[in-house]
């Protein structure tokens, strides 16, 4: 990046005796194969939204915990003058009470309508979704209200919508992995390679105190136990590189989502590893479904590359997932 932007940023370029054989890499992703056009392009790289294709919020599951959520009202003021900043302060009692008092000699079905309707404006801004199952999902939630629930959730809509919200992303999300997986059984889905690192990074923090790293200079953004893996293979006597791969920014394996690994590891005998280091509380399904995914990239990129999920202690009883100590005996051999 030139310009005085780039003379700004911390530029880190790639060390001098790996330029050459980094230049020819291409690291495997996955693409979804698509109808070929004038212009060609048989495949095009994999977006998690390519595949919610299909998806439908007609009979999903509809249930939704509210337990968190607040029942407090907040009064919203804008100013007539000047920025149209929003000012909030929680309201009064005795507003409080008028305004809950009004709700309360509507009829439920109005009360129902203007909350789904509400809800349903906050969720779709975007228009992602068809306003009809939107509508339709909303109303299903709230139709199984108590009164007192009801009545908690006029007062706190927007909190209301974000769980709602939140519920329709896990459902999307669970359908994509369902679709990744099915797509790749019947070939829709293939891995080829694809990505290049670029000859230049610009983290905001870096450090160059650690040896064999494929940049002058590698984002140092680690907790204690990423440093502890990182120590850990630099002392092998078969690491060629090592890179530090920038969140939202380097190599993800794509998929239903984007996972982004902590590191990339080249071996002297050619194989690329890419180490995922997890400490021990974090063993959640989070963990598992990145395992499964990562493990998947392997299997489709090919005997050449690795994909290892570490822990301290924790033995998460999966393919792919080590303890340090053994994570460091299967190093050696690759």
């Amino acid at each position: 990046m030139g310009g005085e932007l780039g003379d700004m940023l911390n530029q880190n370029e790639i060390q001098p005796q790996f330029r050459e054989e980094v230049k020819s890499l291409r690291i495997p992703q996955f693409f979804l194969q698509s109808v070929p056009d004038l212009f060609g392009g048989e495949y095009e790289l994999l977006e998690p939204e390519n595949l919610s294709e299909g998806f439908s919020l007609s009979g999903q599951d509809a249930q939704v915990s509210f337990e968190l959520a607040t029942g407090e009202m907040y009064q919203v003021d804008i100013q007539d003058e000047g920025e149209a900043v929003p000012k909030y302060k929680r309201a009064s009692k005795r507003d409080s009470d008028f305004i809950r008092a009004y709700l309360e000699v509507m009829p439920q079905e109005k009360r129902v309508k203007q909350c789904t309707d509400i809800i349903c404006d906050q969720i779709n801004k975007n228009d992602r979704y068809v306003a009809s199952e939107i509508g339709d999902y909303v109303h299903r939630i709230i139709q199984n209200m108590t009164e007192d629930e009801l009545a908690a959730m006029e007062t706190a809509i927007p909190t209301y919508a974000r769980k709602i919200q939140e519920k329709i992303k896990s459902l999307e999300r669970a359908y994509r992995e369902q679709q990744f997986y099915k797509w790749l059984d019947s070939g829709k889905i293939v891995c080829r390679k694809s990505y290049t690192l670029p000859s230049v990074i610009t983290p905001s923090q870096t450090t160059d105190a650690i040896p064999y790293s494929l940049y002058e200079a590698e984002w140092d953004h680690m907790n204690t136990f990423e440093h502890r893996v990182l120590d850990v293979v630099v002392s092998m006597d078969n690491i060629r590189w090592w890179h530090r791969i920038i969140e939202n920014k380097g190599l993800h394996l794509n998929a239903f989502i984007n996972h982004y690994p902590d590191f990339m590891v080249m071996t002297k005998s050619g194989k690329l590893v890419l180490i995922e280091a997890k400490g021990d509380y974090l063993d959640g399904d989070d963990s598992k479904t990145k395992l499964k995914l990562g493990r998947q990239w392997q299997a489709q990129a090919g005997r050449m590359y690795r994909y290892f999920m570490v822990f301290e202690d924790k033995d998460l009883g999966m393919d792919g997932a080590y303890t340090l100590d053994k994570f460091v005996e299967v190093m050696k051999e690759l």
